[in-house]
Formats: structure tokens, sequence, C-alpha cells
């Protein structure tokens, strides 16, 4: 019983300790060098020592041992900092580290035999299989972290449905960290960037052009949002929820930039919007464009509009 319960700690603070890093290391402003580690130590926690519990169930407590104390310590150190190194909820590395220790403590002292030997045949193949699961998706894991963070074998990356490449560097600072952004290599640019749009399992299209320099996709809600909203203008007593998808031109000098429109849809609750940043050679024509005015005739292009574009203006 000692394995399982080794197992099922070491699974679930592991996997509990990968939803609460990796959103710091990927959106974040990334961690100080020395806690690199701790983005490795969930992987090693969930996929290997939590089988290796079945096996060596003091060899595996020993190392989920090595692993809380990593994450108790940074817990411990933001409670006091100023500004959050890894989370804003320090409690969410201290207590399930404490956990661990528990148990592994708890696992050096009373494991004599491992669940392993207690098991006949059909036992211990139950047992693989729940061993090697983890340690595949944790292989599996480790191995894409890996070339995001350091761009092993070309860097590769899922982007939309297609194969990119190198989308990860690093950007090392003065005081010993990195920061992880994720931007594409300008000499890898090929294609051109696209929004696949879908409402409600629907395509909308496929918008983009190859002399974009911003593409947009937005929804916004108007109008009286909630019970003690007054609501906006025309807008007192209900709302308006739009999609539209839009961008604006950056073509060679001596060649007019316009403003394109790709969809505009009027949404209702529960309507589901998809957005899908693919890369593509070729994408659906605009269904309206308008002249990029130069600064300052903002207002002049606004007052040339017709009423409906106008209205639509308004509302936007």
């Amino acid at each position: 019983m000692n394995g399982i319960i080794q197992y099922v700690v070491y699974l679930i603070a592991g996997f509990w300790f990968f939803m609460t890093i990796v959103p710091v290391i990927t959106y974040g402003a990334g961690v100080r060098i020395w806690g690199l580690p701790l983005v490795f130590c969930p992987f090693l926690l969930t996929g290997y020592a939590s089988g290796l519990s079945f096996l060596f169930p003091r060899t595996a407590a020993i190392i989920a041992t090595i692993i809380a104390s990593g994450f108790l310590l940074a817990g411990i150190s933001d409670l006091f900092r100023h500004e959050y190194g890894f989370t804003s909820q320090p409690a969410n590395f201290i207590v399930p580290a404490v956990i661990i220790l528990l148990v592994s403590a708890f696992a050096i002292r009373e494991a004599e035999v491992s669940l392993w030997k207690r098991c006949q045949l059909w036992g211990r193949i139950i047992l693989g299989v729940f061993a090697a699961v983890p340690a595949v998706f944790a292989t599996r894991w480790l191995v894409s972290i890996a070339s995001w963070l350091f761009g092993f074998g070309g860097g590769y990356q899922i982007v939309g449905r297609e194969r990119r490449g190198r989308v990860s560097q690093l950007a090392w600072c003065g005081e010993g960290c990195f920061e992880s952004r994720r931007r594409v290599n300008s000499d890898v640019i090929r294609l051109m960037i696209a929004f696949e749009v879908e409402l409600n399992g629907q395509s909308l299209g496929t918008a983009g052009a190859d002399d974009l320099s911003v593409l947009t996709a937005i929804l916004s809600a108007v109008g009286k949002l909630g019970p003690n909203s007054t609501g906006a203008y025309q807008r007192e007593h209900h709302y308006d929820i739009e999609l539209t998808v839009g961008g604006l031109t950056s073509r060679a000098e001596g060649t007019p930039d316009e403003h394109l429109d790709w969809m505009r849809r009027t949404l209702k609750p529960g309507d589901v919007v998809t957005v899908r940043l693919v890369e593509a050679n070729a994408a659906d024509a605009p269904i309206a464009s308008m002249p990029k005015p130069a600064d300052g005739n903002y207002q002049r292009v606004y007052e040339e509009l017709p009423s409906a574009n106008r209205e639509k203006t308004d509302d936007g």
C-alpha cells in the first residue's frame, strides 16, 4: 500500500508543480538561472519517481525529497520577497512539498519489500503499465521543453497545423536570469501570417495578406452588460456583441496603404469563436477596405464615410 500512496502523491504533486511553474516560464518574465531545474523537476517526479516507487520505494522517496526540497525553498523564498520569483501564491509550492516530504519520510522508514516483489505476474503487468504511461509522457514533455528552451534539434514547435522553424530564443539578462520569449526568426518567414476563424465549429474563412503589418481579431461587447450598468450610447437597455477581423497594410513606398476588413459578425451568448494562428500562402479576399489616412486626417475620412459604414464604425 505504501507504494501506491507514493505513486499517487508523486503523480499528482508533480502535475501540480508543472501547472504552477510552466506559466511563469511561458508567459512571465522568466526565472533566474538557478531556478531552471524546477522547470524539469515536475516531470522527474511525475514521470519517473512515481513509477519507481513500485520497484524501489526508498530510492523514489529520496529523489522526491530532493525535488520537494527545491520547491519548498522556492516557495519559502517567495514569502519574503517583494517581487515573486516563481508564483504569486507560495502555498502552491509549500503545501504539496510538505506532503511529499512526509510521504517520502514514511516510505524511507517503513518500506521493507517493494510492491513489485509482493505481486504476481498479472499484478506486475498492471504496475508496469501504470509506471510506463507517466514515464512516456514525461519523456516527451522533457524533450519538448528542452527543445523550446535551448533550441535542441533546430527548435521546432507545432504552430497551427504545420511545423515551423525556430520559434524560441533565449535572452540573457545581466543578473544571471533569462527570459524565454516566443518569437519567430525573421530569416525563416516564407509564408504570411493568417488567422483561420471559426464560429461554432463552422469556418468563417482565413484572414491575411502578404503586405500586412497589422492583423487583428477583436471580440467586443458594448451596452448594458450587467444589471447595475447604465449601458452605452444608444444601448442603454441592450447590448451588442460583435466579432471583427481586420488589418493594416504596409506596402512599398509609393503604394497607398489600406485598412482591410475580412469579417464582421454579430454574436450571441453561447457562441464559440476559434482563432487559429497559421502560416499560409493564400487567404480570403477582404470584404471591405478603406484608405489609410495621413496623420491627423482620420476625422475627415470618418466624415466622408457613407452613413451605413459610419454606424458600423461607431458600433465598433
